[in-house]
């Protein structure tokens, strides 16, 4: 009796340190930002679901977002308004801490862009890291894609795709507040479809790689998969976790 009581308790033992484990993991964060507010009020929800939304004189957004079972479901729209304001958005969810070394699983049920040839949208990885303050994008789907003013790294592949890489150094608002920061991007050459299925980005693929061509990432800040526009209208529907 006294065997199979150790073998009891540390049977416990084990599914509370994987219990705690798992939730330790699970989903923490909504990113939602507009440039005509800054960050929204829906950052740093970490449970239940609510609104995501804007209005402001460069365009609007609306959607919502809820946590369920270690995951989060993000549907999000946006419009631009007038045509060509500059209104960029960043909806989406993830974690408030970013690692390396972390598999972001996503499942995209739904998107559109109906914006002209001057705007783009993205769908992607997407974090910050500081000392040094970079801002990085794991690109998985786009329209009106450009990089013109990044330079080239060559290309890796990851989970059987292959992703062209960028690095630019530019100034302007960031996690700081304002100033110059280094802009790193792995954009995918094949897009994923979508409806998308089960998909995931191993971050520390890009990660190794941007480190092995000279940018190595710093301390992590927050970690989400979003949908991105800028001079755009468009929609999204998709699942974090």
């Amino acid at each position: 009796m006294r065997k199979f009581r150790k073998v009891t308790t540390l049977t416990v033992a084990l599914i509370f340190c994987l219990s705690f484990s798992i939730n330790a993991l699970a989903v923490n964060h909504i990113q939602d930002w507009t440039s005509d507010r800054g960050n929204g009020q829906a950052n740093g929800k970490s449970s239940g679901s609510g609104s995501i939304s804007s209005s402001g004189n460069q365009g609007t957004t609306s959607g919502t977002y809820n946590f369920s079972n270690g995951n989060v479901n993000i549907s999000v729209t946006w419009n631009t308004s007038p045509a060509n304001s500059g209104f960029n958005n960043l909806q989406g969810g993830g974690w408030r801490t970013g690692t390396s070394s972390r598999v972001i699983n996503y499942n995209v049920g739904s998107y559109n862009f109906t914006s002209g040839s001057n705007g783009c949208a993205y769908l992607c990885g997407y974090g910050w890291t500081t000392s040094p303050l970079i801002e990085y994008y794991m690109v998985e789907r786009w329209t009106n894609f450009s990089n013109n003013n990044g330079t080239s790294l060559g290309s890796f592949t990851s989970n059987n795709a292959t992703y062209n890489a960028f690095v630019e150094n530019t100034s302007g608002p960031n996690i700081q507040g304002s100033g110059s920061f280094k802009k790193l991007k792995s954009v995918r050459s094949s897009q994923i479809s979508v409806p998308s299925g089960n998909q995931r980005i191993n971050v520390q693929d890009h990660a190794n790689f941007w480190n092995s061509k000279g940018h190595p990432l710093g301390s992590h800040n927050y970690q989400v998969f979003i949908a991105e526009g800028y001079n755009s209208s468009g929609s999204a529907n998709f699942t974090v976790w």
